[in-house]
């Protein structure tokens, strides 16, 4: 459901029974709004990330959501403990953008085949100081081989990485956060993708670089590379948080030839195109299904003519309708 002036009054005048909203914006606002004067009808969120606990908005749209379709088994279980109850929310891969990442062409020519490249945010639970130190001790151990690792995205890392005193051998470029366009440009001067994700919230970066033919080397913690990642036919897996592990990865990859990477690039994309609109259609199918069962709510005003919908709740309607 888009947002805009108006909205909340087509709702009420169509009525639908479902209502499907993403994120916790003016949107959702009015669906939960929609959802609070409308008893009989049903809400589904759609959100890739969580509320501020501090969100009013946040909490009054999630308290009005019938069901919720999470994007990753973190966000997932964080909405389900701030929404009370886990049995209304269904961790989803969302439907990724991959039209650019498939336009990239598949065969990567040194040096350009063996590049590494970490797209997301930098923060400690992206799993990066772990795969630096990693790729840094393989470095090390071959000195003669140059090793080149780019970072598309920031965060707190940032600066640490940086910072990091590494070997000759290794270099590292910071691209900053890129758009879909920019992040398709730069997989695209690469050939291999990095996810060492110690919470596996990077399932649109990992879905986008498999479309864009880059053999993934990620870490075993997180679901969508164990879905989709095949260890030795379209990447490699590893524990990043054993720093043998990390090592024993990088240089298996780096041992494979070009050539040999071309054909492993064609098993990456094979198995990255179906899967997460498949997924997508399935969880939304459960989410709808939830949010029938769900019981009709109490209607705008009780017979002691007790508003609904909370004070706080008008104040944000008349703020974003205001908009």
């Amino acid at each position: 459901m888009r947002s805009g002036p108006g909205v909340l009054a087509r709702l009420l005048a169509y009525s639908p029974d479902i209502v499907v909203s993403g994120e916790f914006g003016a949107a959702a606002l009015r669906a939960a709004l929609y959802r609070a004067v409308s008893p009989r009808s049903r809400f589904v969120l759609c959100a890739a990330d969580t509320p501020r606990k501090s969100s009013l908005r946040g909490q009054l749209v999630l308290d009005r959501a019938d069901a919720v379709l999470a994007e990753g088994g973190a966000a997932a279980h964080a909405i389900g403990q701030l929404a009370g109850s886990a049995r209304r929310v269904f961790p989803v891969a969302m439907p990724f953008e991959l039209e650019p990442f498939l336009d990239c062409s598949q065969a990567r020519q040194a040096p350009d085949a063996h590049r590494m490249i970490h797209a997301g945010d930098l923060s400690p639970q992206s799993g990066a100081a772990d795969l630096l130190a990693g790729v840094a001790a393989c470095a090390e151990q071959q000195p003669r081989r140059a090793m080149e690792i780019w970072w598309a995205g920031d965060g707190d890392l940032a600066g640490v990485l940086a910072a990091q005193p590494l070997p000759p051998n290794l270099s590292q470029r910071f691209l900053g956060r890129l758009d879909v366009p920019g992040l398709a440009r730069a997989f695209g001067q690469c050939g291999l993708l990095v996810a060492p994700s110690l919470a596996g919230d990077e399932q649109a970066q990992v879905a986008q670089g498999l479309a864009a033919g880059l053999p993934v080397l990620g870490s075993t913690r997180s679901r969508i590379v164990r879905q989709l990642v095949r260890d030795g036919v379209n990447g490699w897996l590893f524990d990043p948080l054993r720093p043998a592990d990390v090592v024993q990865a990088v240089k298996r990859a780096l041992d494979v030839p070009a050539r040999r990477l071309d054909l492993m690039r064609e098993q990456a994309r094979a198995l990255v195109r179906p899967s997460p609109s498949q997924e997508f259609a399935s969880q939304l199918g459960h989410a709808i299904a939830a949010a029938l069962a769900a019981p009709d709510r109490a209607p705008a005003r009780t017979p002691a003519r007790k508003p609904l919908i909370p004070h706080g709740l008008r104040q944000l309607a008349r703020s974003t309708s205001a908009r």
